[in-house]
């Protein structure tokens, strides 16, 4: 033992094994935190997806009692200057199909993953994100 000692004084160079011990350890290590940020990036994911679900359920319920008694009110308001409820209902009822239709597209933006803030290479790889500018593929 003390003659390893006294050559790594006389020799402060590493010698090849030494450095691909290095290099291996490095490449360890670094998969290691690629796995840990990979799986913390899909724990946010899955948090992010869970929260709007949750929130849709809870509000599903009130906003379809809301709509309902918003869509008669309407109606009958609309009925003397459209010329007869079946009018009014039509109006209404195309305006309804328009918030819907706009309503999905805003859901549809906060559930899709933006494959550009993955900081992660391997989620970027797994969803079809391209590489940032300066890291290898």
């Amino acid at each position: 033992m003390p003659r390893k000692q006294a050559r790594e004084r006389e020799d402060p160079k590493p010698g090849l094994p030494d450095l691909v011990q290095r290099v291996v350890n490095d490449g360890a290590l670094w998969a290691d935190a690629e796995l840990a940020l990979a799986r913390a990036e899909t724990a946010q994911l899955l948090r992010q997806i869970a929260v709007g679900i949750g929130v849709a359920v809870v509000a599903l319920p009130v906003m379809a009692s809301a709509l309902v008694i918003w869509a008669q009110a309407a109606v009958v308001a609309l009925t003397p200057a459209l010329r007869g409820p079946g009018s009014a209902s039509l109006a209404v009822g195309f305006g309804l199909s328009l918030c819907a239709v706009v309503l999905a597209l805003v859901a549809r933006h906060f559930l899709s993953v933006d494959k550009k803030q993955l900081v992660s290479p391997v989620l970027r790889w797994l969803t079809g994100g391209a590489p940032r500018k300066g890291t290898a593929t």
